[in-house]
């Protein structure tokens, strides 16, 4: 698989729809007041160059050397130690993740402030067939990253987050859930 999005990296670095919008402009907001974050699949690092530019300290790490991390290494297998930095990041990837419980508890054991995840659950149905076909079927290991994790641990979402508008044909989103 690291091949494939090597391959790639150049098309996400490029990308619009990574390089800006209205997620990555929260994810900021929300990280305002760390020193230190790490941006798990990084891939064109648009989530690193943006929190650099507002002085945060920011280490990247990625599967794909292609994507050219700090550090090389998958979601769920991060080398670092417990809460190495304040603010841990990942946008747009948790849906690649083998095992998102375990990536998410990686990220929450290395994070010593907030963890902060922004993804894609629905795309339409030629989204999800697109997907399916792209990355080998794989997807149906987990159809909604989400259900990987439990619900108890949930935290509510702030507010804010509801200004982030869903993708053109995507299902109604749902409440945050309660804590």
């Amino acid at each position: 698989m690291t091949d494939v999005w090597s391959e790639r990296a150049q098309a996400y670095v490029e990308s619009d729809a990574h390089r800006e919008g209205a997620d990555l402009d929260q994810l900021v907001t929300w990280a305002a007041g760390a020193a230190t974050a790490l941006d798990v699949a990084t891939g064109g690092g648009h989530v690193a160059r943006r929190l650099r530019d507002e002085g945060i300290q920011i280490v990247t790490c990625d599967p794909a050397p292609g994507m050219k991390p700090d550090v090389v290494c998958r979601a769920e297998d991060l080398p670092f130690a417990a809460a190495s930095f304040d603010d841990v990041l990942c946008r747009t990837a948790a849906h690649h993740f083998p095992d998102v419980g375990a990536a998410v508890a990686e990220m929450a054991r290395v994070a010593g402030r907030q963890v902060l995840i922004s993804d894609t659950l629905y795309m339409g149905e030629d989204g999800e067939a697109a997907e399916r076909l792209r990355e080998g079927d794989e997807r149906g290991r987990v159809r909604d990253p989400l259900a990987a994790l439990d619900p108890a641990d949930a935290v509510p979402a702030p507010a804010q987050a509801s200004e982030c508008a869903a993708p053109p044909g995507a299902p109604e989103a749902t409440q945050p859930m309660a804590a």
